[in-house]
């Protein structure tokens, strides 16, 4: 299985695998993932004032075949 988008590296990479953390999305495409800024995986260092912190979720798709691929990036900056 290959992928078909771009993975953005900028730091360690953390990934949300626990109890809620893997959702589907709804008949338009959609998904949402509520973060809980105390309970975030072990790894994720949320940074200091000015800080960036880049988000991009992995999914299945099905276009032409089955494969994974992933969403733009997005990032949240800490103040």
């Amino acid at each position: 299985m290959g992928s078909q988008g771009l993975l953005y590296l900028d730091a360690a990479i953390v990934c949300f695998v626990g109890p809620g953390q893997l959702i589907t999305a709804d008949a338009n495409g959609l998904a949402e993932l509520p973060l809980d800024p105390a309970n975030l995986p072990t790894g994720l260092d949320t940074g200091v004032w000015g800080d960036r912190l880049y988000f991009q979720a992995r999914l299945r798709d099905t276009v032409p075949t089955l494969t994974s691929n992933l969403t733009s990036a997005v990032a949240v900056m800490i103040y």
